[in-house]
């Protein structure tokens, strides 16, 4: 059974799929956390310092977050970052009958393919913002970030959609979810 859990940045995908994976006994990974070991494995960091013209004495990660918004940018990281992030993504599913995908862009990504069950985690624009805001981004990278989320679930068909604003228990909503999952499949 491959799981993905999807939703914009800071809507809640990593605590919600830690949630499920240890009510099914499943192992959880974080495509955020593959780009991450791919960028150090690879040595992708200077490659994209080298193509986005990044200053190297600045944090990488927050040029990235920046670039992020810009189109042309993005368009730059998404062509290096996400061939070799797929490429890890196929091995844990290959090596993994049963598993969890966290990932904020699966359309994007192309990889809603590869899952039986799908699970979008939303929030109100203004509980995703706070928390962007403890995240520490600037409010124009967190507008245009939340854009372009909603543009990336536009026309997907999910199997399930949490709420995630503070009020509706996780806990529960993931037990409902795990007992349909082990009652259907």
């Amino acid at each position: 059974m491959k799981i993905l859990v999807t939703g914009i940045i800071s809507s809640g995908k990593t605590t919600f799929s830690q949630i499920i994976a240890n009510k099914l006994k499943f192992p959880t990974y974080s495509t955020d956390d593959i780009a991450k070991r791919v960028r150090i494995r690879e040595r992708v960091n200077k490659q994209l310092i080298k193509k986005l013209r990044f200053d190297p004495e600045i944090k990488l990660d927050r040029q990235l977050r920046t670039a992020l918004c810009d189109d042309k940018k993005r368009t730059i990281i998404n062509k290096i970052m996400h061939p070799k992030i797929n490429r890890e993504l196929q091995k844990i599913l290959k090596h993994n009958r049963n598993c969890i995908i966290d990932s904020p862009i699966p359309k994007t990504m192309k990889i809603l393919k590869f899952f039986d069950i799908t699970i979008l985690i939303t929030a109100s624009q203004r509980i995703i913002f706070e928390r962007m805001q403890r995240l520490n981004f600037d409010k124009q990278t967190r507008d245009k970030l939340f854009l372009i989320h909603e543009q990336e679930f536009k026309g997907i068909r999910f199997d399930y959609e949490v709420i995630n604003d503070g009020v509706n228990n996780l806990e529960k909503t993931a037990a409902a979810i795990c007992h349909n999952i082990n009652r259907n499949y």
